[in-house]
């Protein structure tokens, strides 16, 4: 399964950042791909992650969950996350928006988790649950 979520990923990533500002039908169709497979392998990508984690001693954690960033300003999939917390939050995780926001010279990149994969209203944030880790799909 491993495998095929490899093959999956290879095929969706490139380039995610160029249709989101206006690329092909085919790139949009991969950014796309990028949501179905956080979907279908969610999972087992997550199962993956929480075993790399122990090994590196940093496992135990309470419940865990991969969701997809959705670049806010824009309604598809650019990567996916693992939330961690207390099962009963965590499982109120459908998705976590991603945002850059400049104060003087600094720029800072925050990924909010949130209860709604729909950008169409405003999704409502999931407090008491925090990224674990960030899976980037290379654009």
């Amino acid at each position: 399964m491993l495998v095929l979520f490899a093959s999956l990923a290879a095929m969706v990533t490139g380039t995610a950042a160029y249709a989101q500002f206006g690329g092909t039908i085919g790139s949009i169709i991969k950014v796309a791909g990028i949501g179905y497979a956080v979907k279908v392998f969610g999972g087992q990508i997550n199962s993956f992650l929480n075993t790399v984690l122990q090994e590196h001693n940093v496992g135990g954690l309470p419940a865990t969950k991969v969701v997809p960033i959705i670049r806010l300003g824009s309604t598809t999939a650019v990567g996916a996350v693992q939330v961690a917390g207390r099962p009963d939050v965590v499982s109120r995780v459908q998705a976590a928006v991603e945002g850059d926001l400049v104060v003087g010279r600094a720029q800072l990149r925050y990924l909010l988790p949130v209860n709604s994969l729909s950008l169409s209203k405003l999704p409502g944030r999931v407090s008491g649950v925090g990224v674990s880790a960030i899976i980037d799909f290379p654009v």
